[in-house]
């Protein structure tokens, strides 16, 4: 088909931890500015009912690079490795001859989980705050695009990790969010100990600590939106966009009392498996919006069809071909 063409490449970015009802593309009433988001969709297909398989890193993950739901991936606890015997997108595309890399900002998706396999280029940025920010993340990712080999082809991974607690984004991206006078106890470094200490029931939280929580997550997510947009311009100023599919997700959302607790992994309502899903196929043919469900399973079985190469035969995810085609 003429979808399958020599050259072309994939990038998959992983915005940690981002409900998909702040961005304007999802929720028109959000007061979180995301025009970076706004652009990509023009160009993109939106896939407005897109679920993760669970609601916390790895074994999201694990079923964006397998397309296998998390029961027959089997990376479903806090120290599960992906079995050797599965192979992730990062094996398939390599062993097809594409350049692989990626960029990770969570400490879940590491070497000691098996998710490393496959990677020329592997790059995890840890510890203290500053030194795993989508700037550093995006910055690393755009060196990566600049001075790689020019003829091959590549599939790059790019996981920010910022709207995960703590929440505390650059002064000039949280200060649009957080106008209210507030003199409690919630501050921008110490927000994930206040989520931990209500989970366990040692803090109670009135309104305005909640709001507070909010508007500091919300400057992550425009934070993340910006970088975002700094990762797409890079990839028109090299000369790639036209050649490059582009898949936008997230592994899970975030919750702030929807149902009575903070941040994530402990349920599955709507706040925290409902994910942004946008894919922009080369050069944005095509664009609208998908009200279909669909899932993080699903990503790997249209990069394999736009790529032109032989996905693993056994895995869940579907095609989504028909999504695609204008």
């Amino acid at each position: 088909s003429e979808m399958c063409i020599r050259d072309r490449n994939v990038i998959v970015v992983l915005v940690d931890t981002l409900r998909a009802d702040r961005l304007k593309i999802y929720d028109p009433t959000t007061r979180v500015r995301t025009p970076s988001f706004t652009r990509l969709a023009r160009s993109s297909v939106v896939f407005e009912r897109a679920m993760a398989p669970e609601s916390w890193t790895k074994p999201s993950v694990a079923s964006l690079l397998t397309g296998l739901y998390p029961d027959r991936h089997t990376v479903q606890r806090h120290e599960s490795a992906l079995p050797r015997s599965i192979p992730s997108m990062s094996e398939v595309l390599r062993e097809q001859g594409f350049t692989t890399a990626a960029f990770v900002g969570n400490g879940y998706i590491s070497s000691q989980y098996g998710f490393d396999r496959g990677w020329d280029t592997w790059q995890t940025f840890g510890g203290t705050k500053g030194a795993n920010g989508a700037r550093q993340i995006v910055d690393s990712a755009i060196r990566w695009l600049d001075t790689r080999p020019n003829n091959g082809r590549f599939f790059a991974y790019v996981h920010t990790v910022d709207p995960h607690a703590p929440y505390g984004a650059p002064p000039r991206f949280r200060h649009s969010y957080v106008q209210r006078r507030y003199r409690h106890g919630v501050r921008p470094g110490a927000t994930a100990l206040v989520v931990r200490e209500h989970s366990a029931g040692r803090l109670a939280l009135r309104r305005w600590d909640r709001e507070r929580l909010e508007d500091l997550y919300d400057g992550e997510v425009a934070y993340n939106d910006f970088h975002l947009g700094r990762l797409m311009d890079a990839l028109e100023r090299a000369g790639l966009a036209d050649d490059t599919l582009v898949v936008v997700t997230a592994d899970h959302g975030e919750e702030f009392l929807d149902h009575g607790r903070l941040g994530h992994g402990h349920s599955v309502f709507e706040e925290l498996v409902r994910v942004p899903l946008l894919i922009r196929l080369p050069g944005g043919e095509v664009s609208g919006r998908s009200a279909g469900e669909v899932g993080l399973v699903d990503v790997m079985p249209p990069a394999c069809e736009v790529l032109g190469v032989d996905c693993p035969g056994a895995i869940d995810g579907r095609s989504l071909a028909d999504e695609l085609a204008d």
